[in-house]
């Protein structure tokens, strides 16, 4: 069995059941899954990232060994027993990216193949074709942390193909096809970490 945590939802990411099952890793739950509960649809990789609606999860890119991908796949959380949906690629393929969104949009910024700085966005009202490359990061980026709220997304840290990065990005919602700008630093440069919000469902 995989072990998971089971959540309802979560205002800018995909639930950490949908990470678990992209990623691989097994945190301490109160609840199991069986993988019989997953369709063999679900197309699992390492590294890939995930947004979220009230009505849908969508888990992008990730790779297999040294393959990398840029699929999209998309789960109903009305019908989540059932198989995800092959949605719009991103614009190209990466690994250890970073997402966030709104209720409309959602943004997967940076990655490693090598490391970028695209920033890539769906369109959850459109989402069979391909994801809009926006403005992008100010530096290239893996292994970084995103959040945000309705408005706006952040991404924070990651590494360069050198020590890790203590600066934030932000991304304006409303003009994402400018460039990110740089906001306050991380109290101290880190890879690999993880981001969250207080701000209400977006």
């Amino acid at each position: 069995m995989i072990r998971i945590s089971v959540k309802r939802k979560i205002s800018s990411s995909v639930t950490a059941l949908f990470r678990c099952l992209i990623c691989g890793f097994k945190p301490s739950s109160i609840a199991e899954i069986t993988p019989s509960l997953v369709s063999s649809s679900f197309f699992g990789r390492r590294s890939a990232a995930g947004v979220s609606n009230i009505n849908f999860g969508y888990f992008a890119a990730g790779g297999i060994g040294a393959t990398l991908y840029s699929r999209v796949d998309r789960l109903n959380f009305s019908n989540d027993t059932a198989g995800t949906s092959i949605r719009g690629p991103l614009s190209s393929t990466r690994y250890s990216h970073s997402s966030t969104g709104n209720s409309n949009f959602g943004y997967f910024g940076g990655g490693y193949g090598p490391s970028v700085s695209i920033v890539d966005r769906i369109d959850y009202s459109n989402d069979t074709t391909s994801a809009s490359i926006r403005g992008s990061l100010s530096q290239g980026r893996q292994s970084s942390a995103a959040t945000g709220n309705s408005n706006f997304g952040y991404f924070g840290g990651g590494f360069n193909n050198g020590p890790p990065i203590v600066s934030v990005n932000r991304i304006d919602y409303s003009n994402d096809l400018s460039i990110t700008s740089v906001r306050g630093s991380l109290s101290l440069a880190r890879g690999r970490l993880a981001a969250t919000t207080n701000a209400a469902s977006s």
